[in-house]
């Protein structure tokens, strides 16, 4: 089977006017998720149950990646005239799966919804999952022999009784800033005047290089709008932390099991999710979350102590642990349940606050996942709000000791509680935030992705302007400049 990377040819007049129009593409992706306010959201959210707000931020959600991914088929149909489009994301078991397809039919029908949607691809398998090698970053393959390999190829049989036959086809990744999402795949050609699958077409390299800038379009897509997710959930989380009798919820374990429960929800990466909290020089396990295949109640939860293994030198050190569990087995007590279970990497954060810190939280995930920042980063802030609601309710328990239940002296205490909460919030938010309707004075390369937010030295920072600033962190591509705070 063929395969090659892309190369740009010097000469062809045609690519260099397809390739400006693929920019403008991009822009247009980029500018139908700024359509998505994550502060509108809120407002729509915050009068409805937990339950409610979840299904309807799913929805809208939902709704945003399917009309990207259409535009791309528009897209992809209009510059390559495939037979075939489909699109593959990532599961939480690391394999890629069938999440969007179209097509025509040997007939010249359109392909139903939900034709082969048990389609998946572990990593390097078959044709499509060949796009997906490489860490953390696949690479575009294609091939124009794909006849020869039907008997190689894990569904070649049926599409080959679906489509009247199987002759070239492209995959490609679907790349962000720190990590492949999944692929984009076309398979046959379309005559361009007949609009009759076509035996005798090929796929050229310019037109790999045409899906592969699709491709890196489409992620970047996908990425800003999983960040949007992430801003939504940070703000559910502080509101249910902030006012959680407004959630009817009995106890505190109610409210860390419905916070915890967001850490292995089709956002993340993770299937199962451990929470201790410190008593003393011991960590028992406080509340667990796993997603439905995980068997938690087969989990022997042992208390761990400071110091005493992976969990107790991060209550010790305060700073994270990461284990690929097949590279590391000696190092986990619950092997037997680790293996049935079928986790392959391993997280444990410190749950603190101003150098305090009140217990762990332990991720495993379905594969070997890379870490990247943006992972980290995200953990991070949720750590920190549970650490921060955790010692509100200490000092909660001390104010009902000493101050004999001054109701004054507990508002007070609430209030300060509050804004530290609010206070985390933002300062993820700040990190890295979207651009959304600001003035963009120039860019290089005439794209609107992540800006920094870049006060002034001015006390009263948040009633200035910002400085016009470029971004500079390497993380982040390409440069631009931004005139305003968001």
């Amino acid at each position: 089977m063929g395969q090659a990377k892309p190369s740009i040819p010097s000469s062809s007049e045609k690519l260099l006017g397809d390739l400006i129009a693929l920019r403008k593409f991009g822009n247009l992706l980029l500018q139908e998720t700024s359509s998505v306010d994550s502060t509108e959201i809120e407002k729509k959210v915050g009068e409805k149950t937990l339950q409610e707000q979840e299904q309807l931020v799913d929805k809208i959600f939902k709704q945003t990646l399917d009309d990207i991914i259409n535009q791309t088929f528009n897209k992809i149909r209009a510059v390559l005239n495939p037979q075939v489009i489909s699109v593959f994301l990532f599961s939480k078991d690391g394999c890629i799966e069938k999440y969007k397809t179209w097509g025509k039919d040997c007939d010249n029908q359109e392909i139903e919804n939900g034709w082969l949607k048990d389609e998946k691809y572990e990593r390097g398998q078959s044709f499509s999952g060949k796009a997906t090698q490489g860490d953390p970053y696949g690479e575009p393959h294609f091939s124009n022999n794909l006849d020869t390999d039907i008997d190689k190829l894990l569904y070649g049989e049926y599409y080959q009784e679906k489509l009247g036959f199987l002759k070239c086809g492209i995959s490609v990744p679907l790349d962000s800033y720190y990590r492949t999402f999944g692929t984009i795949e076309v398979l046959n050609k379309l005559d361009s005047k007949s609009q009759q699958a076509d035996e005798n077409s090929c796929y050229s390299q310019e037109e790999v290089f045409e899906l592969t800038l699709i491709g890196g379009h489409l992620g970047k897509a996908i990425s800003r709008v999983r960040k949007k997710q992430e801003e939504i959930v940070i703000a559910q989380i502080t509101q249910i932390l902030v006012n959680p009798n407004k959630y009817n919820y009995n106890n505190a374990a109610e409210i860390y099991q419905s916070i915890i429960k967001q850490l292995v929800s089709k956002l993340t990466p993770y299937k199962a999710c451990i929470l201790r909290f410190l008593e003393g020089d011991r960590l028992p396990v406080f509340e667990t979350a796993s997603t439905y295949d995980i068997k938690m109640t087969e989990r022997r939860n042992e208390i761990r102590k400071i110091g005493e293994g992976m969990v107790g030198k991060v209550a010790e050190t305060g700073q994270y642990m990461i284990k690929h569990i097949d590279e590391n087995p000696d190092d986990f007590r619950n092997r037997e349940w680790i293996t049935k279970q079928k986790l392959k990497s391993f997280i444990c954060f410190p749950l603190s606050i101003q150098g305090e810190v009140v217990g762990t939280l332990s991720l495993f995930t379905g594969y070997k996942h890379i870490f990247t920042s943006g992972d980290l980063d995200f953990v991070t802030n949720f750590s920190r709000l549970l650490a921060a609601y955790k010692i509100g309710l200490n000092e909660e328990i001390k104010v009902m000791k000493d101050h004999n239940n001054s109701e004054q002296y507990i508002e007070e205490q609430f209030t300060k509680f509050q804004a530290e909460i609010t206070k985390l919030r933002q300062a993820y938010l700040n990190k890295y935030v979207w651009f959304e309707d600001g003035e963009v004075l120039d860019s290089d390369d005439d794209e609107i992705t992540l800006i920094k937010r870049v006060y002034t030295d001015h006390p009263d920072k948040q009633s200035q302007p910002l400085f016009i600033e470029k971004v500079t962190d390497e993380n982040l591509e390409p440069e631009i400049w931004c005139s305003r705070p968001l």
